[in-house]
């Protein structure tokens, strides 16, 4: 049985209200000012790096963002306050994305970190985002989220178009889905796109199956969009995606900061196969130049050559 992510997806918890004018304000208060360290118990870097960050630390790889309206448009203020380059990963027709972040995380030796999102006041739990940073050349990091968000119908939907509207880069894992099913599920996401306020213009579509339906939605949706949106050849493990994603993501930032120290993500493999990879990355290519070596994994439960699939475990 596959789990669709895509944003008709079905929830037993019922729709929160609207948030009130006020709220929306009460939440800018609330989560525009970074959290402070008590009696300068945190560094000068570390506070930092901290106020660059959406919520509070608790620990164990978890954040906490408190808010008085409704989630989706508290991490719109965040991200707009901030302006993160970040990556986000969509599931349509399949329940991939997850286990994507958990190999990437295991291979750079990073850990899945959360973000909790709560209701201000009783503490209630509205939503959790899992995300993982991954090591950049330059010494800094990339964020990449999944859209696969702990919550209600309502709020998963908002939260997934926030994450994939605000991303630079989004990736879109498509399972076995025959033509008719891949028109459904793209349609909200060409409405979205088409309503307005939609930042992300590189979207790669990333198929577990081999199939030849993709492509020729894939452009009636490039065309409805003026979105820069390509197909790549099918992805089995983590280690395919990686690759097609450090190709999308690095061509992006040498194209938009040229000259730069900019932040690019680690190719898999030497030689004449990164050279390969980069050539591929120029010419944005629909398909892969070549097989990236999996990645090293260290001690971990899954894999990065751990094999993709449509169904959940």
């Amino acid at each position: 049985m596959s789990f669709s992510s895509d944003p008709h997806s079905r929830s037993s918890r019922p729709p929160t209200s609207p948030p009130a004018a006020h709220d929306w304000e009460s939440t800018r208060v609330l989560t525009q000012i970074s959290p402070r360290f008590p009696n300068g118990q945190a560094g000068a870097a570390e506070q930092a790096d901290d106020t660059q960050d959406i919520g509070r630390a608790v620990g164990n790889g978890v954040r906490e963002l408190f808010v008085a309206c409704e989630p989706a448009d508290a991490m719109t203020q965040q991200f707009d306050h901030l302006q993160p380059e970040f990556v986000s990963v969509h599931d349509l027709g399949t329940s991939a994305s997850r286990k994507l972040l958990g190999g990437i995380a295991a291979a750079s030796q990073r850990a899945v970190q959360r973000l909790v999102v709560r209701r201000n006041g009783a503490g209630t739990v509205l939503a959790t985002i899992e995300y993982v940073d991954c090591p950049a050349a330059n010494g800094r990091s990339v964020r990449l989220y999944s859209t696969e968000v702990d919550a209600d119908t309502h709020t998963r939907q908002t939260l997934a178009r926030v994450l994939l509207g605000r991303a630079r880069l989004g990736i879109m894992m498509v399972g076995d889905l025959p033509a008719h099913a891949l028109t459904t599920a793209l349609a909200p996401w060409r409405e979205a796109v088409l309503r307005g306020g939609w930042i992300c213009r590189r979207m790669l579509f990333l198929p577990l199956t081999a199939g030849a339906a993709l492509p020729a939605e894939v452009a009636k949706f490039r065309a409805a969009t003026a979105l820069d949106a390509t197909p790549t050849a099918q992805v089995t493990r983590p280690a395919d995606v990686w690759g097609q994603l450090c190709l999308a993501w690095n061509a992006w930032q040498r194209q938009t900061k040229p000259g730069q120290d900019v932040a690019t993500l680690p190719l898999l493999g030497t030689g004449s196969t990164a050279a390969a990879a980069a050539t591929a990355a120029n010419a944005v290519a629909a398909r892969a130049a070549s097989v990236p070596t999996p990645m090293p994994v260290v001690g971990a439960p899954v894999r990065a050559d751990r094999t993709l699939t449509t169904r959940a475990d």
